[in-house]
């Protein structure tokens, strides 16, 4: 419980403060804070806004014993700013709209939420923690928010790393560390890289250099709640949720009660929390937010809003994420380093069933594939071991792919149709382009959902219409996911393509420049190569371009035109890839065999990489990407860059 040492007080006295007993709540306030200044003259400063603020508190606190006020003020860690101080260090939260594919809450099947609920009685909110003066409170939001699904739908207790997102959430995700960001882009990053705890990456208050982690869970994407009633069944039904709001001076010295606040009304969102639960007190429906300013402010950390009004567009900007991926497999095989035992491979072999869908013909089949499975838990585990060593920049996992022999796996990857063509080509210029540092096309818009070929041989189709999917968004604006199926069907051997047999990007390109190509919705894909059925076109290429065969120009492609569809040299490895940089020594010499997509590029602990879309589904590697290492041309990503020219 948290004692308000001066409150009580302030709603039964009337006169001033004297400075006898102003001078002991300043030293009381010091220690309790800690609290130093650089100089006498700033002390004395200082304790003069103190004084100001004890009598402020005073005058409302009055109002709050007449019931007058629903809440009541307090001394709090900013009890010695000046308003001008409050408002610049709430003013940090990067409002903005997101302009990618986003899924939107639905509540039409959901029973009517509860009267009330507080998610903390439910072991579903972590410890009130403390920002200090980095303007990071979107980290704190979204981590509350992950802490909350992680425990409602696996049963995990963690605790999350702030210092992760606020070092590594850069500005590709509309983040800037300290000086503010969103929570939709923090969400996108632990989509694609996953967040590891606090305890292996401490939080510090000052943005530094991004640092290699092992991840302990990823997201799968982000829902978005945009009314206050819709925010009162997700909070109910789903668990705790992410909002941005906006923060008014009253918050400065808010201690306890429902906050009905009229300051904010017009003012944009600047301050990132966590709606934890909802209820009513003395005929008043409030919000139960979680802060992070420690627990030494408000109600423990907490406070209540009142709830029905939309106050302070609680209801507009709300979040939260979609189920978790968890990193639990590879964690395990890296701490451990003993053989694994029948009982807990029967138990992964369980799990694993159940998450890939997977069903065998025969029982004899079923020992089979439990064989090969357990046998791959094996090698993840020697292979990891590596990883944790520092070894290796990279590490394996349990993938779609665990149940097949190298063979099979080989098989599946060696079906694109490498050619080298022989008509004339417009080639990509870079003299006048300085590609930025970092890119990523999935943060602008300009990238799809991860898509999944099955095991029909089509990786070439995935690679063309992610590249002319961004080509659209890059041309046009606008956002659309391309049949796979229309090029599967219709461009065919007259292209150099043999549906599911295989096939080349530039094939695609020429059918979509003639005949133009149609949207998923319109012409879905079945993943087995059937007649070209008629369909009305959405887009035409007028042309492609050739990225010549070395990696400056491909980066600057990347940097500045957007998404190239590329063909790689694919291996073995990639059977079991899960995160990390692979550096893929295997594939030297090898001929080309399977088209993917770059999507951007950047660096993480000096190592620099290529940001890669697969096209084996959300649960391979990094929710279907990968990150293969940049500068020294590996696996011949460079042998065949190409972009579409669209209308």
């Amino acid at each position: 419980m948290k004692i308000i040492i001066a409150l009580l007080a302030f709603g039964l006295v009337c006169q001033a403060i004297p400075q006898e007993e102003a001078l002991k709540q300043w030293q009381n306030f010091q220690e309790k804070f800690g609290k130093s200044y650089r100089s006498p003259v700033e002390h004395r400063y200082r304790f003069g806004l103190f004084k100001q603020k004890l009598q402020e508190i005073e005058e409302h606190n009055k109002l709050y014993e007449q019931k007058k006020v629903s809440w009541y003020k307090g001394v709090t860690p900013f009890s010695d700013w000046t308003s001008e101080e409050f408002t610049s260090y709430i003013n940090k939260y990067e409002y903005q709209e997101y302009d990618g594919v986003q899924q939107t809450f639905k509540s039409e099947n959901l029973t009517e939420p509860p009267p009330s609920v507080d998610w903390r009685d439910y072991g579903a909110v972590s410890e009130v923690k403390n920002q200090g003066l980095c303007g990071s409170c979107w980290s704190f939001s979204t981590a509350g928010a992950l802490e909350g699904a992680a425990k409602l739908f696996k049963g995990m207790t963690v605790s999350l790393s702030e210092q992760n997102l606020v070092d590594c959430v850069t500005k590709d995700y509309h983040c800037n560390g300290c000086n503010g960001g969103i929570l939709v882009g923090a969400y996108q990053y632990v989509r694609y890289h996953g967040i590891t705890t606090e305890e292996n990456y401490p939080y510090t208050g000052v943005e530094g250099v991004c640092k290699g982690t092992n991840p302990v869970l990823f997201a799968t994407g982000f829902v978005r709640v945009e009314t206050e009633a819709d925010l009162l069944k997700a909070v109910g039904s789903i668990g705790p949720v992410s909002v941005s709001i906006t923060a008014t001076q009253n918050l400065q010295d808010y201690s306890g009660g429902v906050l009905e606040d009229n300051l904010c009304h017009g003012m944009i969102p600047n301050h990132g929390v966590l709606v934890i639960g909802y209820g009513s007190e003395n005929g008043k429906d409030f919000w139960i937010i979680k802060n992070s300013w420690g627990p030494n402010w408000g109600e423990g950390g907490y406070w209540k809003m009142i709830r029905g009004k939309n106050s302070c567009s609680v209801g507009y900007f709300g979040s939260y994420p979609l189920k978790m991926k968890f990193a639990l497999c590879f964690l395990a095989v890296i701490i451990g380093c003993q053989a694994i035992s029948d009982g807990e491979a029967l138990s992964k072999w369980q799990n694993y069933q159940e998450e890939f869908g997977k069903s065998y013909r025969s029982l004899v089949e079923h020992r089979h594939r439990f064989a090969l499975f357990k046998q791959k838990l094996q090698e993840i585990e020697e292979h990891n071991k590596l990883y944790a060593e520092g070894k290796v920049t990279w590490y394996k996992g349990v993938t779609p792919f665990s149940d097949w022999t190298s063979e099979e796996f080989n098989n599946y990857i060696n079906k694109y149709k490498y050619e080298e063509f022989v008509g004339e080509e417009q080639i990509f210029k870079s003299e006048n382009l300085s590609a930025p540092l970092s890119m990523d096309w999935r943060q602008r818009g300009a990238v799809s959902e991860v898509k999944n070929q099955g095991t029909c041989g089509s990786c070439w189709t995935f690679s063309s219409t992610g590249a002319l999917e961004g080509a659209a968004r890059m041309k046009t604006g606008a956002v659309l996911s391309l049949s796979e199926q229309n090029l599967l069907d219709c461009s065919r051997e007259s292209y150099n393509n043999f549906g599911c047999s295989g096939g080349n990007v530039i094939g695609a390109f020429q059918y979509v420049q003639e005949n133009g190509i149609t949207t998923e919705d319109n012409y879905p894909y079945t993943g087995v190569q059937g007649p070209c059925k008629a369909s009305s076109p959405v887009m035409k290429a007028t042309g492609f371009v050739r990225v010549p065969q070395n990696e400056n120009d491909l980066l600057n492609a990347v940097g500045s035109i957007g998404p190239v569809s590329i063909a790689i040299v694919s291996t073995q490895n990639l059977q079991d890839y899960s995160g990390g940089i692979m550096n893929d020594s295997t594939c030297a010499g090898q001929n080309i065999n399977h088209g993917v997509l770059a999507v951007g590029y950047g660096s993480a602990n000096g190592v620099d990489y290529w940001i890669i879309k697969n096209s084996w589904g959300p649960k391979w590697g990094e929710q279907g990407y990968w990150r293969m290492i940049r500068g020294v041309n590996s696996c011949g990503i460079t042998l065949q860059a190409r972009y579409p020219l669209v209308l």
